[in-house]
Order: structure tokens, then sequence, then C-alpha cells
């Protein structure tokens, strides 16, 4: 059978494309310019990501005169025990100096009373929780165990379920918890942890942080640090000079007012 018109048609088309590829619209240029624009979108969001900052990179946004000062105490069964500054040397203002102040802004102002820098925190990219407070002593605390070092209680570990308390006598199964008051006046029952104790931020003045290991079910009170704490941050009125004060004789029974040493660090 003859082929048509249209098949004719049709063939020689097929003929004159054959061997033929697509090309863009000026020739090479286009595709390559495509090409480095995808791969350079690619490596900037690559780049954007990796030096997004993170917490606590870059610059302290706390000012260095900001911190707070914590009241805390270690109660084991009952009794509180007494933290030894060990035998640090003493700096020229009279206080210990400790290296973990670097590493984490806080350090012992006082007897039981810590100092907090958020700023020192911030540089050194550390949370400031109860476990940088610990630290300070080389304390540590889990959930279930408290973990003193060789030269804080003879290195002694207390842990729930494992060790006990001596009531009257008695071996009394013991919880490990932490109770928090927002202040020295706080006249409340604080608030009390059982669970991720290590967490808990130190992020106001005046705190009152009790740890205790005690039979369970008995409450915690203060610990007596609260007045050292306030003692830190009494600031007397200053002294009123005599050439000033004419109009009524001085009485015998007057002492000299001094102002205390600012805690301002």
């Amino acid at each position: 059978m003859a082929a048509t018109s249209s098949t004719k048609k049709a063939a020689k088309l097929a003929g004159r494309n054959s061997g033929r590829t697509v090309q863009f619209q000026g020739g090479s240029v286009f595709p390559i310019a495509l090409l480095l624009v995808i791969v350079f979108g690619v490596a900037s969001i690559v780049y954007a990501r990796q030096t997004i900052p993170g917490a606590g990179d870059g610059a302290p946004v706390t000012p260095i005169s900001e911190y707070y000062d914590v009241a805390y105490g270690i109660n084991i069964c009952g009794d509180w025990v007494t933290i030894s500054d060990g035998d640090a040397e003493l700096n020229a203002n009279g206080r210990i100096d400790y290296a973990s102040y670097r590493e984490t802004g806080v350090y012992q102002y006082g007897e039981s009373v810590a100092t907090v820098h958020p700023y020192a925190a911030e540089l050194a990219d550390v949370s400031l929780d109860l476990s940088s407070l610990l630290d300070v002593h080389g304390i540590t605390i889990a959930d279930d165990a408290l973990t003193f070092p060789a030269d804080q209680l003879d290195g002694a570990v207390y842990t729930e379920g494992e060790t006990t308390c001596d009531i009257d006598g008695v071996e009394t199964d013991a919880d490990l918890s932490v109770v928090v008051w927002e202040s020295a006046d706080d006249m409340s029952s604080g608030n009390r942890y059982i669970s991720k104790m290590g967490e808990i931020p130190l992020d106001a003045d005046g705190l009152v942080i009790a740890v205790a290991f005690v039979p369970r079910g008995d409450a915690v009170a203060k610990p007596a640090s609260v007045g050292v704490m306030r003692s830190l941050n009494e600031v007397s009125e200053p002294a009123v000079d005599a050439a000033e004060t004419t109009e009524a004789p001085e009485s015998p029974d007057s002492t000299d007012t001094t102002v205390a040493e600012s805690t301002s660090e």
C-alpha cells in the first residue's frame, strides 16, 4: 500500500530531528549560572545553621556586676553537717580562691553561703544550678544518692535503699530530697524536689536550699546559714558627724557606727 501524504511528512520530520539534543537558550551559560546559585545557596544555609549562637555562646548577656547570694546546708539523718573549705589559701580579700569559679561562676562567700555570678557562668557556657554549687566542694547529687569526696565526711555515700538512718537505735529508711525557699523570710515549708535535683536553677538572690537525706516523711527546716547570709548583706546606717549634732549631748553609752563591707563583687 502506498504511503499517504501525512505519513510521509511525519517520517520526514522525524528524520530531521534525529540526533538533536535540547539546548537552553543562550548556550551553556544559563545552566552553569543556575548550578552555581544552587550550590552557593546550600552552602549559605549550612554555614548559617552552624554559626547560630547557642545557649551561652558569645558575650554574656547578664551584667558583670549582677550576682546572687544563696544560703544552703546539708542535713544527714536530722543533723546538719559541716562542709569543709579544705586547705585552699585565702586571697587578698580574705576569701578562698576556688578554681571552680572560673568554670561555674559559683564560689563560697561565707560559711554555707555561696555567691553566684551569672556573667561568669555564661562566659564559661555552663548552667547555674545546684550541681554547680555542690561541685565547689566536690559533692555530687543524683536522684537517689549523695556522694562526698574523700576530704568531706570521709567520702561517705548516702544511697536510697541502701543507707539507713539510726533514729533512737532503730535503722530507718531514708530518702534524698532538696527543699528550696525563695528567701530567708519565706515562712512556707518550701518546695521539695525528689528528682533532677542537680538541675535546680540558682536564678534568684536570697535563695535558701536544704539538701536532705532524712527518714521518709520528715520535715526539713531551713539551714542555719540563713543567718550568715543576712549578716553578710546587712548594711548599717552611716555614722553621723558629731559636729552636726550639737542640739543633743552625746550619750555616754553611744558607740561608733560602722558600715559593713559591701558584698558587691
